[in-house]
């Protein structure tokens, strides 16, 4: 039986033996320092910025984003916060015709934890890939025959004792091949120890499938797989398959001389952040930026992560020591916006509660890129705080800073809502720009 533990963002651990598991687990794996701070390890540990899931033998710790958190952190808060999550997760990671079809569990309440909501993802787009049959590739095999059916081979034919047999090299196709079997063993290991009915039942069908088809369950050291048009579609769940398996850490029981194992499947959330913003920009291009008086139609570029820029030369040197990306980067009719999303709970119209180091980061990509930049801070409000500025880097700066707000009110017709508030934002950013030039 799972023990489910659910904790926000910067909260401490207060179960005991959550605690003691995470205190075992720190010592035999180090580089986990970095999710959990310790401020007294007999006391105190925080999960730090990172949400997800963190299961160790039967203790599973759900962390949801801070943002969502109210001050009981009552049953019914969670539930809202860990739907919530699940929409942020959901259009940072997958493409949206995958969302659909996991709304009525969410409404029904028949997910449980972030685990199982993972799980579910990888269950129904493997079925969905599946529907067109399984992979099968061609492999090369040698075989002995009485009868000649494939490339035969004379030279080993000639030297083998008994010649009352050829030896051919056949290419046949064939369903036990790489991609399968992790796909096989990640569906086998992540069935075990799932109270959802509903992800339990996926996960059975689809080894009934690999079974049938004589697909071995094996775990690759390397888990690389070539995708073409034969396999293509299997590389959403496969890659759900990579984040599953590679989340596994394993380390020893120094007391039991027992291996003990340990899933891990964590988000720094200002990333997570980052990536739902520019998913939301990209996808909804046609709707924000269709304005009457700026022309964004036939020249708009949007960009998330992609082209750098050099930072800080040494004296007489022509190499760079840093270099800089900014998150999202927006080019619309020949003006450049930058866009950076921080998790963090501010309020935008008090600058001294903005970290320097936000502002240093955007009057940096603001010089280098010669655009304005825009700060976006979450917020749970439903209705939308007009964007804040421009305000001046500096008295004669020819670009500005712009401070603004993002909803993650995922009640009804929010996605007409975000449209309908980065649509007002980027207006004035760009028509203010084309006012000034």
């Amino acid at each position: 039986m799972i023990h489910l533990i659910t904790l926000f963002e910067g909260e401490k651990i207060e179960d005991k033996d959550a605690k003691e598991e995470i205190k075992g687990i720190l010592k035999k794996i180090p580089d986990l320092t970095r999710f959990f701070k310790i401020e007294d390890p007999d006391t105190n540990i925080k999960v730090e910025n990172y949400v997800g899931f963190l299961q160790v033998n039967n203790i599973e710790i759900d962390i949801l984003p801070k943002i969502w958190k109210d001050n009981k952190s009552s049953i019914k808060n969670i539930e809202i916060a860990r739907k919530n999550f699940i929409y942020i997760f959901s259009y940072a990671v997958l493409e949206p015709k995958f969302l659909s079809p996991y709304r009525y569990f969410l409404k029904e309440n028949r997910i449980n934890s972030l685990k199982e909501f993972i799980l579910l993802l990888y269950a129904y787009s493997l079925l969905d890939a599946l529907k067109k049959g399984i992979c099968r590739t061609y492999v090369r095999r040698k075989v002995e025959s009485n009868f000649l059916r494939g490339k035969l081979l004379l030279l080993d034919t000639i030297r083998k004792i008994d010649k009352s047999k050829f030896v051919m090299e056949q290419f046949n196709l064939d369903a036990n091949n790489k991609l399968n079997q992790i796909l096989s063993y990640c569906s086998f290991y992540c069935s075990k120890g799932i109270s959802s009915v509903d992800v339990k039942e996926k996960l059975l069908q689809i080894l009934y499938i690999f079974n049938s088809a004589y697909v071995d369950k094996v775990y690759h050291k390397d888990l690389r797989v070539t995708f073409n048009r034969l396999n293509e579609r299997f590389e959403i769940p496969y890659n759900y398959a990579l984040l599953l398996l590679k989340g596994e850490k394993i380390y020893s029981d120094l007391e039991n001389k027992t291996p003990q194992k340990m899933l891990m499947f964590l988000y720094d959330m200002n990333l997570l952040l980052e990536r739902f913003l520019y998913n939301f920009i990209s996808r909804n291009k046609k709707k924000i930026f269709d304005f009457e008086d700026i022309n964004c139609k036939s020249n708009l570029i949007i960009e998330y992560q992609q082209k750098k820029k050099n930072f800080i030369y040494p004296p007489g040197e022509n190499k760079a020591l840093l270099f800089t990306i900014p998150d999202i980067k927006i080019i619309c009719d020949g003006i450049t916006i930058i866009i950076d999303a921080k998790n963090k709970i501010i309020d935008i119209d008090d600058l001294e509660g903005i970290s320097s180091d936000d502002l240093y980061q955007m009057f940096t990509y603001s010089s280098l890129y010669n655009a304005d930049a825009v700060l976006y801070y979450p917020t749970t409000r439903s209705d939308h705080q007009p964007i804040s500025g421009p305000y001046k880097f500096y008295k004669d700066a020819k670009r500005n800073l712009w401070i603004s707000t993002l909803s993650l009110d995922f009640s009804e017709n929010w996605e007409e809502k975000l449209i309908k508030n980065l649509k007002e934002d980027f207006y004035r950013v760009l028509k203010n720009n084309q006012y000034n030039h």
